[in-house]
């Protein structure tokens, strides 16, 4: 995997690009000599590209379904289809709440299955530390992947596409 060089003014030999220093929290993000948080940059060139359906997920919440730690995601409508396979997760730091909203700051974290959609229970609520409200639904997360080496990704309401190149979505199995 080759990473591309990136002169950034004030580090002009930092070969990682620029983050935003609250992401640090992710347990992908790495801390570089020039004191930024940083992701790699890679260098593309003629790759093999896949399209994936992708659900932008608030932190922490991302990095929770990325370790494991979270099993169930609420939401108020349901996917178009089940099984939903191979979902790229990606992480935003703010809610998408409107029509055409989107944060260009996102990170694909992992890669996911929703087996199954069921309603959103009082003892779910409880068991994960929420408050209950009726009218959710519980997607049931299956077969994480996290990614290797988090990428970029624009993060969008509902589930909307993603096209990544092969080596940068190689998982930890």
């Amino acid at each position: 995997m080759t990473v591309a060089l990136l002169c950034l003014p004030s580090f002009p030999s930092c070969t990682w690009e620029r983050t935003c220093r609250r992401s640090c929290a992710s347990l992908w993000l790495k801390q570089r000599s020039c004191g930024d948080i940083c992701v790699p940059k890679y260098n593309l060139g003629t790759r093999n590209f896949m399209t994936y359906n992708a659900l932008s997920v608030v932190h922490p919440a991302a990095t929770k379904i990325a370790t494991g730690q979270k099993t169930l995601e609420i939401r108020s409508w349901k996917p178009p289809t089940l099984p939903l396979l191979n979902l790229l997760i990606v992480e935003n730091h703010r809610r998408l709440d409107r029509e055409g909203d989107i944060d260009p700051e996102g990170m694909a974290v992992a890669l996911i299955d929703i087996i199954a959609v069921r309603d959103w229970t009082e003892e779910d609520a409880r068991r994960d530390g929420h408050t209950f409200a009726t009218g959710y639904n519980a997607w049931v997360i299956s077969n994480v992947r996290p990614i290797h080496i988090p990428f970029r990704a624009q993060a969008e309401r509902m589930i909307y596409k993603v096209e990544a190149p092969d080596e940068v979505l190689k998982t930890e199995q």
